[in-house]
């Protein structure tokens, strides 16, 4: 090939890949909304003759929780204070020695929080509770949160295991012509023309 003929040959593959990658990301969110809509977990991929490709993972949207953190910290601190932490300000080093110091004689340095595993449980007791803890001696609930529920968008992922062999057998029945069903406009551009002899 001469200069020419290479300049070509990339810009003509750009073309192609701008192409493809816009089709490509109109068929995801047609499909997010199928999934959404149709309130989809999971769904294997399947040629139309019957060979599975792995599983398309549709993302699960957990709900979001707004923390009023002055009231959940003051709950801990009454129920669980052994799950409550002090800490200095970032102003200062974290030493127990300036802890123990700041204590006495520098409160206004000393901070307070809940330590961070005990913090993710409560978190998982929220989401359940509708945004109150629960007390388990007494059964008392307090509301120190807001739960909002987040609706599934439909936003989905490919299985990266195996994903090389999947194109490759994909891409095999596309140039055998076994997707022309697919309302793909870019397919055409790759699969055989009726009556054709493929590729």
């Amino acid at each position: 090939m001469n200069l020419a003929d290479h300049t070509l040959r990339v810009a003509a593959l750009e073309a192609l890949v701008a192409f493809f990658t816009t089709e490509y990301k109109a068929a995801r969110r047609e499909a997010e909304t199928a999934y959404r809509d149709n309130k989809v977990k999971k769904v294997t991929i399947e040629t139309p003759d019957g060979v599975q490709l792995g599983d398309i993972t549709v993302k699960q949207p957990s709900a979001s929780v707004v923390i009023d953190e002055d009231k959940l910290l003051a709950w801990v601190a009454e129920h669980t204070p052994h799950e409550v932490e002090e800490y200095l300000d970032t102003a200062v080093q974290l030493d127990e020695e300036a802890i123990e110091w700041a204590r006495v004689n520098r409160d206004d340095l000393l901070r307070r929080r809940i330590r961070s595993v005990w913090r993710a449980e409560l978190v998982k007791q929220l989401t359940a509770h509708g945004g109150e803890v629960i007390d388990e001696r007494t059964g008392a609930a307090t509301k120190v949160a807001d739960v909002v529920p987040v609706r599934a968008t439909g936003e989905f992922s490919l299985p990266p295991k195996g994903g090389s062999e999947r194109r490759s057998k994909l891409m095999a029945a596309l140039l055998r012509g076994d997707l022309k069903a697919i309302p793909v406009t870019a397919l055409s551009i790759v699969a055989p023309a009726e009556g054709g002899e493929g590729a």
